[in-house]
């Protein structure tokens, strides 16, 4: 239940001289069907200051292609001065590409041309072919008013009166059937000064040695253009190359700034970009498995699924503050308890740490898998069957679930059942039961966020469906049919319970619905020995003098 913000967005900005913004109305959210590799946005511009522009970058609305690439490129052109797009969509040779670009292939597409390009004043025709990525798009008559058709400023105008998109293909970007009237989802930039100074990298991250390849994405338009380049790659304020398009090797761990400063026979600019490269980046997450109960104790085999060339593990197994051990893959016992215990594994190299933690519940646990690629919107949740099989029933104490955020956020859950199955049931709330809600601080991304409940809830052996909402700062992270990474499995089971997973929806018994859907989580309960007396419900009473008992 993701949600791809769609917006058509007309906007000019500078990396020199700053711009404002301009805005259409943000709907829509179309895509070509019988999508194969490419597609071509045709609009028209019409560039009104006096000085005319030079353009830098593109920004693209675009949703996952059918190639599951997670690169794409993106190629701009457009007719000669006084052209249009409107006759020549089938017309290879009235088209002259001005700006290339890679880029990502999912939610917004920051397209920065390799080399910006100059429109002199006039009108142009104008397309962009977007390879292996796929364009959204907005159909303008959907909205009530009606889109507007033609967006402008003191410096452009861009038309999409007879706006198209086209199935076109990555060797035949004007070729292919074209579609009704339609809106790109675009943001362009530009700027008005003479000079432009960008650049770009082939990687930004990664171990040392890093060799990273930086090009210059610079142009002037004063006589004689760019006459020369010079590059400081770590923020010493010390020259590192004079090359147009160099390479750097990083040998050091470390975070670093980059400046690129270009020079012509009016003067000279530059552009840094705060932070741009790091070098050895580390994260810390864990899992862990336990042994069966003994005398209410089990040992907990942790497991660091860090990453990063990390040099020191650093746990603190029992939340008192205290390093308990350096290895990389501890163990350690705990009492049976649903009172959660904080365990911090902090990773260190040379140069950073990161630091996890999870609360955990040491009773006994049920638990399906944390390996989100899907998440919900505040206050959405997942449905899923329930089988208490342990004959002397469980007494629930809280559950553990995946949250669609990082560390640290204030998140609630809230827990329903239902006689038997969610199946039929998920949109009629007046089937369902509340037996626990409790607040928490989430954990990292993919990893359990525990919630505790004020009061145990006992469940007999029998079916149950259930439903587990998420609100707060957040909503439920959970698996779908998507393949990054593999949802796993549909149903899990211990002794004691076994799952079978599930749906989600927007809201609470209500929304929109997603299927089929994985919940990440896991139920914590306590057991009873046969033979003990406990406490059970058998069935509503009967509303009396003395209430319903």
């Amino acid at each position: 239940m993701r949600f791809l913000g769609i917006a058509s967005l007309f906007a000019t900005a500078a990396l020199a001289v700053a711009q404002s913004p301009l805005t259409t109305t943000l709907v829509g959210g179309l895509t070509l069907g019988g999508y194969t590799t490419s597609n071509t946005l045709y609009f028209d511009v019409n560039v009104t200051n006096p000085s005319g522009l030079i353009f830098t970058q593109f920004d693209l609305r675009s949703q996952q292609s059918a190639l599951a690439s997670s690169n794409g490129i993106v190629d701009v052109y457009v007719t000669a001065l006084g052209g249009s797009q409107t006759p020549n969509r089938a017309n290879p040779a009235a088209w002259t590409k001005v700006g290339t670009a890679n880029t990502t292939n999912v939610g917004t597409t920051n397209a920065i041309l390799n080399t910006p390009f100059y429109l002199a004043t006039g009108t142009y025709g104008m397309a962009i072919h977007m390879q292996t990525i796929q364009a959204v798009y907005t159909n303008p008559a959907t909205p009530v008013p009606p889109l507007a058709t033609s967006f402008s400023n003191a410096d452009l105008t861009i038309s999409c009166v007879d706006a198209r998109i086209q199935n076109s293909t990555a060797t035949a970007p004007f070729g292919g059937g074209v579609s009704a009237v339609r809106t790109p989802n675009v943001s362009i930039y530009y700027s008005t000064s003479q000079r432009v100074v960008n650049f770009t990298a082939a990687t930004r991250t990664g171990s040392s040695p890093l060799s990273v390849g930086f090009t210059s994405s610079a142009i002037s338009t004063v006589p004689g253009g760019i006459l020369a380049y010079t590059w400081d790659f770590d923020g010493d304020g010390i020259v590192d190359s004079t090359l147009q398009n160099p390479t750097f090797i990083y040998t050091a761990c470390g975070t670093y700034n980059v400046s690129l400063t270009v020079f012509d026979a009016a003067g000279q600019d530059v552009a840094t970009k705060t932070g741009y490269i790091v070098v050895d980046p580390i994260t810390s997450s864990f899992t862990w498995t336990k042994s069966a109960f003994t005398n209410q104790t089990s040992t907990y085999q942790f497991t660091s699924t860090s990453t990063g060339t990390v040099n020191n593990w650093s746990w603190d197994l029992n939340g008192d503050g205290v390093v308990d051990s350096n290895a990389q893959n501890p163990t350690w016992t705990y009492a049976a308890s649903c009172v959660p215990t904080n365990v911090t594994l902090t990773t260190t190299n040379t140069c950073r740490s990161a630091t996890s933690t999870v609360a955990l519940a040491t009773q006994s646990e049920a638990k399906t898998l944390f390996n989100a690629n899907n998440g919900g919107v505040v206050g959405a949740g997942c449905y899923f069957d329930v089988n208490v099989t342990n004959p002397d029933g469980i007494s629930l104490c809280g559950v553990y679930t995946n949250c669609n955020t990082g560390a640290g956020v204030g998140v609630t859950a809230t827990v329903y059942i239902t006689p038997t199955t969610y199946v039929g049931n998920d949109a009629n709330s007046a089937v369902w039961t509340q037996i626990g809600s409790a607040t928490a601080l989430s954990a990292n991304f993919n990893s359990p966020t525990y919630f505790q409940f004020a009061a145990n809830s006992y469940l007999a052996p029998g079916s149950y469906g259930m439903a587990v909402f998420v609100g707060g700062g957040t909503g439920p992270a959970y698996s779908g049919t998507g393949t990054s990474p593999l949802p796993g499995a549909t149903t899990y089971s211990n002794g004691d319970v076994s799952y079978t997973l599930g749906i989600a929806r927007s809201a609470p018994f209500a929304g929109t619905a997603f299927t089929p859907r994985i919940w990440n989580g896991a139920l914590v309960y306590e057991t009873t020995s046969q033979g003990l007396a406990v406490y059970r419900k058998i069935g509503s009473g009967c509303a009396g003098t003395l209430g319903v008992p």
